[in-house]
């Protein structure tokens, strides 16, 4: 085990359950005047700052939040706080939308451990949430989440919502999730996951995805039901011993528990499914225990796989062509038009 894991990639899943308390720490250092009228919140990210983003859209109830996985984002009528999410700090997407931030002289909170965005926060006096140096960005997932959290509370932007952090807290640090995830794993060994959940699932679901490839380089989707039945269900009329079907439930999303019985009655005897059902009584608590739950199946697959679940050699190359190919053609002249309520974009 620890000559397919040099990084120890496991030490940093051991870790999650502590990460609540040590993103009370960070947000303790962030303070935001003047914005207790905000009315809605812009949440820009891609990769696990765009997942962060999609769990608080479910999970925050009390305010309007519109995600933005882009370079852009469209003006509102009502002037938004922008949250401006890259671990690294270079994300070109969010330097984008720090700009167009900017251009609607919108209020922006930011999140970061470096880079260009932490310099222009600095230089601006942009307050920002400053996480810790030299992480896989996939292992910052909680105290980007919970941090963002508490700096809104505290700033009474949004509600408090003391009692699902608690459930949510307890609950990762008393299951037994290390276990569990072993038989899971057991189970899908050598098949193409295919991942599929409710709505208010889908970050998590997803999540499950982008650690599959990351961690085991193991190719994976998903997608949530009821839109899964209206396309992809024809692709399973052939048996495919290849692939597994998982489901992600929560009792509690009684529509979505018969889309995935039903789903269960055509194809239970051409396909491989296995049952993943959620712990605790919020939303929040049943995300982040199946994140922690399947963050383990993600290591024990990259064992089973025999690769290294901390290294992303393909992903490094990627983002080191495209910057050389950015600086090769240079900076274009962004020019933007503005629509009420759409993307921002070229015209």
């Amino acid at each position: 085990m620890k000559t397919t894991d040099k990084d120890q990639m496991l030490e940093f899943i051991d870790d999650f359950p502590n990460q609540v308390e040590k993103a009370r720490e960070l947000a303790s250092k962030v303070k935001l005047k003047g914005l207790g009228g905000t009315k809605r919140l812009v949440l820009c990210g891609v990769n696990e700052a765009g997942i962060v983003s999609e769990i608080f859209q479910r999970t925050v109830r009390d305010i309007g939040i519109t995600v933005i996985k882009d370079f852009f984002f469209g003006k509102t009528t009502n002037k938004p706080l922008v949250i401006i999410n890259s671990y690294s700090g270079n994300s070109e997407e969010m330097i984008s939308c720090l700009r167009t931030a900017s251009k609607f002289k919108y209020p922006v909170l930011g999140i970061t451990s470096g880079g260009f965005l932490m310099e222009t926060f600095e230089k601006k006096k942009i307050p920002y949430i400053k996480l810790p140096e030299n992480l896989p960005a996939r292992t910052t997932l909680t105290l980007q989440f919970f941090s963002l959290l508490y700096v809104l509370t505290n700033a009474k932007i949004i509600q408090d919502y003391s009692k699902e952090i608690q459930e949510t807290e307890n609950l990762l640090k008393t299951q037994k999730f290390s276990r569990d995830s072993y038989i899971i794993t057991k189970s899908l060994g050598g098949k193409m996951p295919i991942i599929y959940s409710g709505w208010d699932m889908k970050p998590a679901a997803y999540r499950f995805k982008c650690q599959l490839n990351e961690n085991a380089k193991q190719l994976a989707f998903a997608n949530t039901f009821p839109e899964a039945m209206h396309n992809e269900l024809e692709s399973f009329r052939r048996p495919n011993q290849k692939i597994v079907v998982v489901f992600a439930r929560d009792n509690s999303d009684a529509d979505t528990q018969k889309y995935m019985e039903l789903f269960k009655r055509l194809f239970d005897k051409k396909l491989s499914i296995v049952d993943i059902r959620t712990k605790g009584r919020s939303l929040m608590a049943k995300i982040f225990t199946f994140i922690l739950l399947t963050d383990y199946v993600s290591y024990y697959m990259a064992l089973m796989n025999k690769v290294d679940p901390s290294e992303m050699e393909l992903k490094d190359s990627f983002k080191k062509s495209f910057s050389q190919k950015k600086e090769l053609l240079g900076k274009p002249e962004k020019k933007y038009k503005e629509v009420e309520g759409t993307r921002v974009g070229y015209y």
